[in-house]
């Protein structure tokens, strides 16, 4: 006997037609602020840890571990995800949602352009990881939407 709460492929399709539905502007909301749940308990950076004839290991540092900080990041980026969903299409909010996903993304670059023209310090602090890829797609994807959505109103606006 089946179980009647599985999901039969009418509801698939249903909810698949429903998610086409949305636009291509929130279907990438929902990509990015996943993405940032990702970054959130993935491991952003992991250290090569040294031992006596390869004994060593490595430790590994996500967000979670951050207090504060990350819980800050992981709030920024679900929220310029799902902005989409709620933010007024009026130009003044789409220049301030630009700002915001412009300004995250460009700290998230210039952590790793730094970590590009330095090497010996990166090789002796350890890798990035997922995790900081994944914040940095979330953010870019997020300034994506953002001057999709200011050039827009911004057109819109014009006389």
């Amino acid at each position: 006997m089946q179980n009647p709460n599985l999901t039969t492929p009418d509801k698939r399709s249903e909810m698949l037609a429903t998610f086409k539905a949305l636009g291509l502007e929130k279907q990438l909301g929902i990509l990015a602020a996943l993405l940032g749940v990702v970054a959130f308990f993935a491991p952003m950076v992991s250290v090569e840890t040294g031992g006596f004839f390869g004994s060593g290991g490595s430790i590994s540092f996500a967000l979670t571990q951050a207090g504060f900080s990350g819980f800050l990041v992981l709030v920024l980026s679900v929220a310029l995800g799902i902005a989409p969903f709620f933010l007024p299409k009026e130009p003044r909010f789409e220049l301030a949602y630009f700002g915001l996903s412009s300004a995250a993304a460009g700290t998230v670059l210039v952590v790793l352009f730094v970590s590009l023209s330095l090497p010996a310090m990166v090789s002796a602090v350890g890798h990035l990881s997922l995790a900081f890829y994944a914040l940095l797609a979330s953010f870019g994807i997020a300034t994506y939407i953002s001057a999709m959505r200011c050039y827009r109103a911004m057109q819109h606006d014009a006389p």
